[in-house]
């Protein structure tokens, strides 16, 4: 049997984490192969980076229900023997929707984010630009910085003249 994906049209309901160590997480369960007794998370995730920043990523968890192993996929040259282009699409859509949700959540003053592979190709990229956008709908500007080793880098700074309703709203 091959994965199984479980991910039902938007809104999503995410688990938050807050680790000792300063990181924020949200999680999302989007499948399962029953063959494998593999379960599948999107988690995306600000770390601690810099004394004024925060580092945003994003990544598949692959987790062994038997074994309790995990493995995470950062890149998607790993992922694509596991979902097919549809299932891969309705991840992207998850990973953008938990995106403005963590920014929303923190509300971090700046944010570093790269590519996880070197070079990668157009295709590739195409995330990275859809996450730019994200980070713009949540109240960010965004530098794309010199790559680094054939990384992308960006940095994304909190607008602070959006209008922030009273929490009492």
């Amino acid at each position: 049997m091959a994965f199984q994906c479980q991910i039902c049209p938007a809104p999503y309901e995410f688990d938050r984490v807050d680790e000792p160590d300063g990181s924020h997480t949200l999680s999302f369960l989007i499948g399962h192969d029953d063959a494998t007794e593999m379960i599948y998370f999107v988690n995306v995730t600000l770390s601690p980076f810099d004394v004024d920043a925060l580092e945003f990523s994003f990544a598949i968890v692959e987790a062994d229900t038997v074994t309790l192993r995990t493995r995470l996929f950062t890149s998607g040259k790993h992922t694509r023997g596991i979902f097919s282009s549809e299932e891969r699409y309705l991840i992207l859509q998850v990973v953008l929707a938990a995106t403005v949700e963590l920014l929303d959540w923190k509300r971090p003053q700046k944010v570093y984010r790269c590519t996880s592979d070197r070079d990668p190709p157009h295709k590739a990229l195409k995330k990275h630009y859809l996450l730019a956008w994200a980070f713009q709908s949540a109240g960010y500007s965004l530098t794309e910085a010199d790559p680094w080793y054939g990384q992308r880098i960006w940095w994304a700074e909190r607008i602070n003249t959006l209008f922030q309703p009273p929490e009492d709203c």
